[in-house]
């Protein structure tokens, strides 16, 4: 269950390039490839050190025009989208 204190962070069989704003992601495991748009892109590079959902919210909130509510929203479904494709891992925060 992802929850504000949910821990977040990129999976480590991952490799990744900056394309100018957009970010191309290689799963090393499947060899499939993925692409993010520039708000995916910049989740990305926050997520390569672990951070909660709270904290995900409030750098992109600072980044982009979006309020708390619609960053919460998008962000679970977007990370959760991550974790399926084994992208992302979840863990509590202590």
């Amino acid at each position: 269950m992802l929850s504000s204190h949910t821990s977040i962070t990129a999976a480590r069989e991952t490799v990744f390039s900056d394309l100018g704003g957009e970010v191309a992601i290689l799963d090393l495991r499947s060899g499939e490839y993925y692409g993010l748009n520039s708000v995916g892109a910049l989740v990305w590079q926050i997520l390569q050190a672990p951070r909660t959902l709270a904290e995900l919210c409030r750098e992109v909130e600072a980044a982009f025009e979006v309020d708390t509510e619609r960053c919460m929203r998008d962000m679970v479904v977007l990370v959760g989208e991550l974790r399926d494709r084994g992208l992302v891992e979840f863990s509590e925060a202590p």
